[in-house]
């Protein structure tokens, strides 16, 4: 304030007042240049980038179900559901081999749900694809069906994760027989 009034209370002085109005107007220039700046970075900024996919891991199988019929194989047809479920109808009373194999798209490791017409589930033991470098090996799991009822119908659910309570080991045969251990 002393560039305006001096010690004697007088007004101010040409100088003085040119001064004050030269950095007031500086300053509101700068004001709306910094103003117009950011309005313009907020308007015509954007980020780029690649396009990235998000995917949720995925566990899926393709089944392959054969009966030994007295030294010729025979394949039995799975239908593949909308829900990502597979079935497949028995015709006949028998033992079934059921080869699950992991897809390419599987990205990590599940088990299948296996129910017999209106039965419980039952579980397979966990399938991993594993990972070498660039190569990867993709599991397959096999167990012998064993269908007591003619016309029986089988789901077969893939589910990721690990089972909670893995009842089908490879290379056992599902439903196990009385005396067998259980189910």
């Amino acid at each position: 304030m002393k560039n305006f009034f001096d010690t004697k209370d007088e007004k101010i002085t040409d100088k003085a007042f040119s001064q004050s109005i030269a950095i007031s107007v500086l300053g509101i220039f700068l004001c709306i240049i910094m103003l117009s700046s950011i309005t313009y970075a907020w308007f015509v900024g954007g980020t780029e980038s690649s396009t990235n996919t998000l995917k949720a891991g995925c566990f899926d199988f393709d089944i392959a179900v054969t009966q030994d019929e007295n030294g010729t194989v025979k394949n039995i047809d799975v239908n593949k559901n909308a829900d990502g479920t597979s079935s497949c109808t028995f015709e006949d009373v028998g033992k079934y081999t059921v080869v699950l194999t992991m897809t390419d798209a599987s990205t990590v490791k599940g088990f299948c749900c296996v129910k017999i017409g209106d039965g419980a589930e039952a579980q397979t033991i966990s399938m991993t694809k594993e990972s070498n470098g660039t190569q990867s090996s993709i599991t397959t799991f096999s167990f012998t069906l064993d269908i007591t009822t003619q016309g029986q119908t089988v789901l077969f659910t893939p589910k990721w994760g690990l089972p909670a309570n893995a009842q089908i080991e490879a290379g056992s045969t599902y439903p196990k027989q009385a005396g067998q251990g259980t189910p």
